[in-house]
């Protein structure tokens, strides 16, 4: 989903579906529990997991901060996914009620803010979280693969 902020500045929020309020009915409320619950387990497994990291010393101080602050983004990841889902659903809503914005390259189906309001940062910054987690996901495994690629070279 694109947003367009005062006609020149395209952001791209991490969902496909804007105001779409079909699914919040009785039927969908299994769905939305399944979702909550592997989000939540999800949530619990990384808290484990940065735990063992802390806990095992495994590996030493360098490569278990970069392993732990891999898992620890992944709460950021969760929080925006929890801040988005209002949005997307249609409880909250940004534009008009019954209007629902779907998919990324349609340039007439772009969400228009003119202005900045107290209903549409928190969406802004949600999805600079997504992008924040998704840089550092990929750059701590690279980052990780160098350390121990380095490691294993000057310690031989």
């Amino acid at each position: 989903m694109n947003i367009l902020l005062w006609n020149s500045i395209d952001i791209w929020i991490p969902s496909y579906v804007f105001n779409d309020n079909s699914y919040i009915s009785w039927s969908n409320f299994p769905y939305f529990l399944l979702i909550f619950l592997t989000i939540f387990t999800c949530f619990s497994m990384c808290f484990f997991m940065i735990f063992i990291f802390f806990e095992c010393r495994k590996f030493h101080k360098n490569a278990t901060y970069l392993l732990a602050s891999m898992y620890v983004s992944w709460f950021e990841c969760f929080l925006a996914t929890l801040i988005i889902l209002p949005y997307k659903y249609g409880i909250i809503h940004l534009a008009e009620p019954d209007h629902i914005f779907e998919g990324f390259e349609d340039l007439d189906n772009y969400l228009q803010l003119d202005e900045l309001n107290l209903k549409s940062i928190p969406v802004l910054i949600a999805s600079f979280m997504e992008w924040h987690y998704l840089g550092i996901v990929n750059s701590a495994f690279s980052c990780f693969l160098l350390e121990r690629t380095l490691a294993t070279v000057l310690f031989k």
